[in-house]
């Protein structure tokens, strides 16, 4: 068997090994330094992300606050209270219409400001006597919505969210009390569109792509989300993003679930609490997987093309070494060895020893091995 198959060579199963043990260990180095990296712009993405929560739902409960100051600052207009007494008079009438339009331009959710009668005596107790805009709701009662009878021992109220009756919209309510000689004489309600509420708060954070907030009242009920009117209040919707729900009520700051088929990784602050506010709010912020490691993603690349790199400068290293110190000193003896088989030696040929390794000791028996053959041959002659 003079010729060895490529499969079957000494330099073929030592670079296939030592080329299968470096891989594993750039591989094992590799995940290593992915690992790593992911951990660590986790940790940066978590104390991002928790600043974001945390500033919406500061700037959230400063809304709140401010819009039902607002409210409440309306309820002290004199004309406000002179309507209320004197409900015919048509020059007060006219000027309350004028506030209420003019309050409409304080913010661009507001939807309608309505002027309810609390008047005990009144025939028109609990019903809108005049409005902003939508005419159509004067004498519309208010009473079913929950906020009347609260109103008279408190000093304000917001309400959950509910879905307005004459434009089908879902939408929240601040209502503040109007005292006439310490006497509740009506309120002031002012609708805000919820669906217009989430877009507010985008414009004031730098949020990254694909990234959102929503927030869940402590009912377990959406009231506000990128999507608007598709999510808010949407029973199917709620069921469907149940998990996630029940995760931020249970408070948790950090956690991963799937929305619309994309993992996503959900951070949250503590509760929004007004104290007369219907129910707590709970604000969320989303952020897919992808936007979280987009660098860990990049970074990722470059190292396996590093690694893939490397790989190839080692084994070609490695396998001109082999040549360099295995293969050549091995195909020398091979030859030699070969030539004296075939009867076409050189005795007198010796093999050059400089080394002080395996194969010096082989060269140095080939040599003596010369040696003591031809020394038999010239006994023999």
């Amino acid at each position: 068997m003079d010729k060895i198959s490529l499969r079957h060579k000494l330099s073929t199963k030592f670079i296939i090994r030592i080329n299968v043990i470096i891989l594993i260990l750039l591989i094992i180095f590799s995940l290593t330094i992915f690992i790593t990296e992911s951990k660590k712009s986790m940790n940066e993405y978590k104390a991002t992300a928790q600043t974001i929560v945390n500033g919406v739902a500061g700037s959230a409960h400063d809304f709140l606050s401010e819009t039902m100051h607002y409210t409440t600052m309306l309820a002290e207009y004199d004309d406000i209270k002179r309507l209320l007494v004197d409900g015919d008079n048509g020059t007060i009438k006219k000027r309350v219409k004028d506030i209420l339009e003019k309050a409409m331009n304080y913010l661009p959710e507001i939807h309608n400001i309505a002027l309810v009668d609390l008047y005990k005596n009144s025939s028109n107790y609990g019903k809108i006597i005049e409005t902003a805009d939508y005419e159509e709701l004067i004498g519309v009662s208010v009473l079913d919505e929950g906020w009347v009878e609260y109103l008279a021992d408190h000093p304000y109220y917001i309400s959950d969210v509910f879905i307005e009756k004459a434009t089908k919209k879902p939408v929240m309510t601040f209502n503040a009390p109007v005292y006439n000689n310490n006497k509740l004489i009506g309120a002031v309600e002012l609708l805000l569109y919820q669906e217009y509420f989430n877009e507010r708060f985008t414009k004031q954070f730098s949020l990254d792509k694909d990234a959102y907030f929503y927030i869940v009242n402590s009912k377990g009920e959406i009231v506000s989300h990128p999507l608007g009117r598709e999510a808010i209040l949407n029973k199917e919707f709620e069921k469907e993003n149940a998990p996630i729900i029940n995760n931020v009520l249970a408070g948790k700051e950090h956690f991963t679930d799937s929305f619309m088929g994309v993992n996503k990784h959900y951070f949250q602050s503590k509760p929004v609490d007004l104290e007369h506010m219907a129910s707590k709010w709970y604000v969320s912020y989303g952020v897919p997987d992808k936007t979280i490691y987009a660098s860990v993603y990049g970074f990722l690349k470059n190292l396996s093309i590093f690694t893939v790199i490397l790989f190839f400068i080692l084994s070609f290293g490695i396998s001109l070494l082999f040549h360099l110190f295995v293969n050549k000193p091995l195909a020398t003896i091979n030859n030699s060895l070969r030539d004296i088989s075939e009867g076409q030696g050189d005795l007198t040929k010796k093999l050059s020893v400089k080394s002080k390794d395996e194969f010096s000791l082989l060269a140095n028996y080939y040599n003596r091995f010369i040696d003591t053959i031809a020394h038999i041959i010239r006994e023999v002659k």
